[in-house]
């Protein structure tokens, strides 16, 4: 018997760190020490502000649970005013509007010239100097165990590539380069597919945080046919 896959609603709710038993009344902030933890090693998202089910959510980083809860009333402008107050001690905040996407389609998708990299594989990659190879390999070494990353090789280069860089739960987050002169060639969404792959024949689900500014990330995603789960303003660490 197939098993079902894992839910996005279900990920969504655990991820923002809401109980079981929320309908959405009264209490609206909730503190996740997922907060605290960077995306790829370098992206810390401290706060988020999101809508789910309707209702206006915040999921903050502990240290900033009471300020959220003071001043968020779900409103753009208390939003606003949280980011202010947070960013007066920490001039090295941001905050920017993301969107949050999923694959959730049955249909297997083209990963086209996309290859799973291996350290045999990459070894044999032309890089700067033999020292930035050795570094490369080291750096990503829990990620070519595991098989989860992706590429597509031009000139024995690394054209494009990607990578299931966080797997918490249910889900595995997707992160994807493509070097400037390969771009606007359809690479990373071959790459992308590969990863999305991957998520399934591990039962997780494939995640896709992007700059809403981002367009070239937008079109992307929508041309995997992923789904936007959800719409994000986002208090981040620019450093």
């Amino acid at each position: 018997m197939m098993l079902k896959p894992p839910c996005f609603t279900d990920y969504y709710s655990s991820f923002l760190c809401l109980p079981d038993s929320f309908s959405g009344e009264g209490k609206r902030v909730f503190q996740s020490s997922l907060r605290d933890i960077p995306i790829n090693g370098r992206y810390l998202y401290s706060v988020i502000f999101t809508e789910w089910n309707g209702f206006s959510i915040c999921s903050t980083a502990p240290e900033f649970h009471e300020i959220c809860r003071n001043l968020f009333d779900g409103s753009s402008e208390s939003v606003m005013r949280i980011f202010r107050v947070l960013s007066q001690d920490m001039p090295e905040l941001g905050i920017d509007s993301f969107r949050r996407y999923f694959a959730s389609s049955d249909s297997r998708m083209d990963r086209g010239e996309a290859v799973q990299l291996t350290p045999g594989l990459v070894s044999g990659l032309k890089f700067n100097s033999e020292e930035e190879s050795r570094g490369y390999i080291l750096r990503k070494g829990p990620l070519f165990e595991q098989g989860r990353q992706f590429a597509i090789i031009k000139d024995r280069r690394i054209a494009s590539t990607a990578f299931l860089s966080d797997i918490s739960g249910d889900a595995a987050n997707i992160v994807v380069y493509t070097s400037p002169e390969f771009r606007g060639l359809g690479l990373g969404r071959q790459t992308v597919a590969a990863c999305v792959e991957w998520c399934r024949d591990q039962r997780l689900i494939p995640i896709y945080l992007v700059r809403d500014s981002n367009v070239g990330s937008v079109r992307l995603a929508e041309s995997l046919g992923m789904v936007l789960g959800s719409f994000e303003s986002i208090i981040t660490d620019r450093a």
